[in-house]
């Protein structure tokens, strides 16, 4: 049996699979599976984004690491990588893993081949997730307001009605008491590309919904 189709019998589901799931699941549980070393991901789900690791992939499926709320039977897309993006099913899930069954089989080499790429490569840039937090942004002189509009694990893009210097030291601080020191990048039409010195764990930036209702930093993350 296949880790990324793994199932602990001993483990309930939060909803009885359907036939359809039972018999992909039967099917491609035989697969090859490849690990990834957790590589990023960014997972859509109803309305919803968030970042996760991969566990493992195939062609036919694979086995997540999210930080969003999701049942078996949810329908999801998951970007790879900037080139490849799939959709599937949750077929199983203990806690924060997930199994995946994706809706068509892919080639799963290809999608390594992306994913052995540095971010920053043509192919390869890091996942963000499209976000409208409203932050304020501290600086040696003064303190502005701003939104930022999205946010990756070492950087955010914050519009406002500012001209920061590319170089310049800021603190960011979000809704909720969230903050994290960084470096202007990039600024252009009152939009600032800020590099984080202290990057966000991957199960910070688990659901962008999330995010947008301030939960507190230290907020547990549910079982």
């Amino acid at each position: 049996m296949q880790p990324w189709l793994e199932y602990d019998m001993g483990e309930v589901p939060q909803q009885p699979a359907s036939q359809k799931l039972e018999t992909l699941y039967a099917d491609r549980r035989g697969e090859v599976r490849f690990v990834t070393v957790y590589r990023l991901v960014k997972v859509h789900h109803d309305g919803d984004e968030g970042l996760g690791r991969c566990r493992n992939i195939s062609d036919g499926g694979a086995k997540l690491d999210l930080n969003m709320e999701l049942a078996v039977g949810d329908h999801l897309t998951v970007a790879f990588s900037s080139v490849d993006t799939v959709d599937g099913t949750v077929v199983w899930r203990r806690r924060h893993e997930y199994g995946i069954v994706f809706d068509e089989a892919i080639d799963c080499m290809s999608v390594l081949g992306h994913l052995g790429e540095p971010f920053g490569s043509a192919q390869v840039r890091p996942p963000r997730l499209n976000t409208n937090l409203p932050a304020r942004v501290a600086y040696d002189g003064g303190t502005v307001r701003g939104t930022v509009s999205d946010i990756s694990v070492r950087g955010m893009k914050i519009a406002g009605n500012h001209s920061f210097e590319p170089g310049l030291r800021v603190r960011v601080i979000l809704e909720g008491g969230r903050e994290r020191e960084g470096v202007v990048r990039w600024s252009r039409d009152n939009t600032a590309g800020v590099m984080l010195l202290e990057p966000f764990a991957v199960e910070d930036l688990g659901s962008a919904r999330r995010l947008e209702l301030s939960y507190g930093p230290d907020e547990p993350r549910s079982a």
